[in-house]
Parts: C-alpha cells; sequence; structure tokens
C-alpha cells in the first residue's frame, strides 16, 4: 500500500535517537533526509515483524496434518504438468 502521500505526525523520541537519524543522515548518507531516513526505518521493521510472522505460520503449516495431506493431494494432482514444465 505504497503512496506518495505525506502525513504530518509528532512522536517523543530519545535524544539518542534523535542523533542517530541526524548522523545516518549528514554523515553517512543512508538517506537524503531524516524523514527518509526514519521512513525506511519504520518499513524495514514492519518487514522483519512480518516475515518472522510468515516464518511462524510456515513452522505451524510444516507440524499440522491437514496442511500436509493437502499439499501432498496437490502434488500428486499436477505432479504430471509439474513434470513437463521441467522438460521444457
Amino acid at each position: 500500500m505504497a503512496t506518495n502521500l505525506k502525513v504530518k505526525r509528532t512522536y517523543n523520541i530519545s535524544a539518542d535517537v534523535v542523533a542517530l537519524v541526524k548522523r545516518g543522515v549528514e554523515d553517512l548518507h543512508a538517506a537524503p533526509s531524516q524523514d527518509a531516513f526514519v521512513e525506511e526505518a519504520i518499513t524495514a521493521h514492519a518487514r522483519r515483524l512480518r516475515d518472522a510472522r510468515d516464518a511462524q505460520l510456515w513452522r505451524q503449516a510444516a507440524d499440522d496434518p491437514d496442511y500436509q495431506a493437502e499439499l501432498r493431494a496437490l502434488d500428486a494432482l499436477f505432479i504430471d504438468d509439474d513434470r513437463d514444465a521441467w522438460k521444457g
């Protein structure tokens, strides 16, 4: 859900974090602006959280007998098509 619309928000963060953001932009040139630096950091963190949740769901699916049975049924249903696709 990417959008170019920017919304002005105010958050209370520690002075140390403000300094990290400033250093990231001014010294390390990690982003074109402090806003961009913070946006990129939040987006990356959200991605890590989503990926961790997805990994947990896949671990649960690996232990779910119903899911495994459905997976085997789908494999059997499409085995010929898969072979044909691999042959080229």
